[in-house]
């Protein structure tokens, strides 16, 4: 039985991205979901889904709140789409301290799933809340953590580490996780914090029976060098 992926990509509307998704579902042993926005704002600019490589895994769309914030979007649905495709593995293509990435990573540990998130970020940055509280939680919960460049790995080593310090969460704040994965929750909470302007390793215990198709998804799913 082939291990089922689910990945959460809001830059997958692009169609030129889309590549990747095709040698993902190459690498063996998957079944590959990806989950994108009818469309992402970009400023001024709308970007349409486009459907330009679709080959070998199934591209489907859920409705998006807060489109064109890159911190507080999320997908109401995405509940529903989990508990119906029983993945083994949550993609979230998001940085850990977007509200879309800890709405993703809550619902995964809800469903069983493991959970993996992606990060650019290669310079420390100390976020106000809720974004620190936003970070500690996917920065202690996930399951392992790509990063796009050696300077990203540099800056959550540290972190990982102990070198930098991320303020530890209230005592509540896990309950606070739990209770805002009912999407009608988040949803009153981000518009009240938006409203007050609150808002401008890590490998853990995979499944035995996916090892073999884990190491290969993490593999091609791994920024590569430039080709000559």
């Amino acid at each position: 039985m082939p291990m089922r992926v689910l990945m959460i990509s809001k830059a997958c509307v692009v169609g030129a991205y889309q590549t990747k998704l095709e040698r993902l579902a190459r690498a063996g042993d998957i079944e590959l979901l990806v989950v994108v926005p009818p469309a992402w704002r970009e400023g001024q600019r709308t970007l349409a889904l486009e459907r330009a490589y679709t080959t070998g895994y199934r591209l489907e769309v859920e409705p998006i709140v807060f489109n064109g914030s890159f911190h507080f979007h999320f997908y109401p649905r995405l509940g529903r789409r989990m508990r119906e495709f029983a993945p083994d593995i949550v993609h979230i293509d998001e940085e850990p301290y977007n509200w879309a990435t800890a709405h993703a990573l809550l619902l995964a540990k809800r469903y069983g799933a493991h959970a993996l998130w992606f990060s650019w970020q290669n310079l420390y940055r100390r976020y106000p809340p809720p974004f620190w509280l936003i970070e500690r939680y996917t920065l202690t919960h996930a399951d392992y953590a790509l990063v796009g460049s050696e300077g990203a790995a540099a800056v959550w080593r540290r972190i990982e580490a102990g070198e930098v310090d991320i303020p530890a969460g209230p005592w509540w704040l896990m309950r606070l996780a739990d209770w805002l994965a009912q999407p009608r929750r988040a949803l009153a909470v981000l518009a009240v914090l938006m409203l007050l302007g609150a808002g401008t390793g890590l490998v853990q215990g995979w499944m035995r029976s996916h090892e073999v198709a884990r190491a290969r998804y993490l593999a091609a799913v791994s920024p590569q060098e430039p080709g000559p």
